[in-house]
């Protein structure tokens, strides 16, 4: 299966600035400014959505992140397995997540199973998991 067998509802994007060079398929957080957007940092960064047009730093980017789509997604070190617990990591990336260990922000479920810098598919569906003590 490639990423163009996946029928993708993108939904209405928000229009905002990059204020970093941002890449097809990064997840993006809000930015220091209004209306402005930098790539995920880690597993606890709280993901605003997926950009699908890249650009320079300063540019206007289209970001989508409506909960129950289907969004295409770079996948980071370790690559994931259909099913897994997607949260965003380094560089804009989605890695795995593991839920209820530790306090990691949860951005989706991988729809395909994948290796580093793969694009796959992921039914984003923002969401919390939390330590259980």
């Amino acid at each position: 299966m490639s990423v163009n067998d996946v029928a993708v509802k993108y939904g209405r994007p928000v229009s905002m600035i990059a204020t970093v060079a941002v890449d097809d398929y990064d997840v993006v957080i809000i930015g220091t400014g209004c209306n402005e957007v930098i790539k995920s940092a880690a597993v606890t960064s709280r993901a605003l959505g997926v950009v699908r047009n890249g650009a320079a730093a300063g540019s206007s980017v289209s970001v989508y992140g409506h909960t129950g789509d289907v969004y295409l997604c770079r996948l980071g070190t370790g690559g994931a397995t259909a099913g897994n617990v997607l949260g965003p990591a380094a560089d804009g990336e989605v890695c795995v997540i593991t839920p209820g260990t530790t306090s990691q922000l949860g951005v989706g479920f991988a729809l395909k199973t994948g290796v580093e810098n793969d694009i796959i598919p992921v039914l984003w569906q923002p969401q919390v998991f939390v330590t259980h003590g």
